[in-house]
């Protein structure tokens, strides 16, 4: 009886986590927008059944910005799935209420709204990266992710180091606009830690092994992105695989 009550009680768990996986599959873009200008792909996969990892495409009405969001909840499973459902749903909302609002700004509003929601013990680092395809420019604020975004431009790779505390720990702070230019044939990833701090045996992490930058140095201008995203996220894998990761690519046109 006792094994019999142990293999009910997994089943209905793995019941518990595959819904909860469709829920949180469903929050994620099914496909990369078209935006003219810009080509986007992007992937986000979970160490465990479900993840803290979360990204999502915003567009403006026009169809000349959109705004690229990466967040990544602290903890892992089902715990840190659902609050970053919660979180992906108050920043479509924040979003929608605010069409206009610029990134430092719709960053300090989802702010303020998941300091009243989210557990004390949680948080979420995200970027919020908005592109202007007519004035060539990407406009970014960024909560505690310290996982930069990389700006690629003839095969070496820089970040973008704008900085900010992590979202839902003190209401009332304000965050910093960086604006960058960019130019056609620039590659930009946005990216969670998941793509930066597995490590090896050998405790070395991906990024700091030098791994990512001769990835980078490596692909070819005529490559899709999404065959960037693939190449990319394999190497991960085949380095570690540790932590959800989330990995957005954009190539500028």
């Amino acid at each position: 009886q006792m094994l019999e009550k142990e293999k009910e009680a997994r089943l209905s768990l793995e019941s518990e986590l595959a819904d909860a996986y469709q829920i949180q599959m469903s929050l994620l873009p099914k496909s990369a927008p078209e935006i003219k200008g810009l080509e986007i792909s992007g992937r986000s996969i979970a160490a465990k059944e479900v993840g803290g990892d979360f990204f999502d495409y915003l567009i403006s009405e026009d169809e000349l910005q959109i705004c690229i969001a990466v967040g990544d909840v602290s903890g892992k499973g089902l715990r840190g799935a659902m609050n970053a459902v919660m979180a992906s749903g108050i920043l479509r909302l924040a979003s929608t209420e605010n069409p206009r609002a610029s990134m430092d700004v719709l960053m300090s509003k989802l702010n303020k709204a998941l300091c009243q929601n989210m557990e004390r013990d949680m948080n979420v680092t995200m970027v919020l990266a908005q592109l202007d395809t007519d004035k060539k420019q990407m406009a970014l604020a960024n909560a505690g992710q310290h996982a930069y975004p990389l700006l690629v431009r003839n095969g070496v790779a820089e970040p973008v180091k704008a900085k900010g505390l992590a979202l839902g720990m003190i209401p009332t702070i304000s965050y910093e606009l960086t604006t960058v230019d960019v130019k056609s044939g620039d590659l930009l990833l946005f990216m969670t830690d998941g793509i930066t701090e597995p490590r090896s045996v050998q405790g070395l992490m991906y990024q700091e092994s030098g791994r990512l930058d001769e990835v980078l140095s490596n692909i070819q201008a005529e490559i899709s992105v999404d065959s960037v995203l693939d190449i990319i996220t394999s190497d991960v894998m085949n380095y570690s695989v540790d932590d959800d990761l989330t990995l957005v690519v954009v190539r500028v046109l």
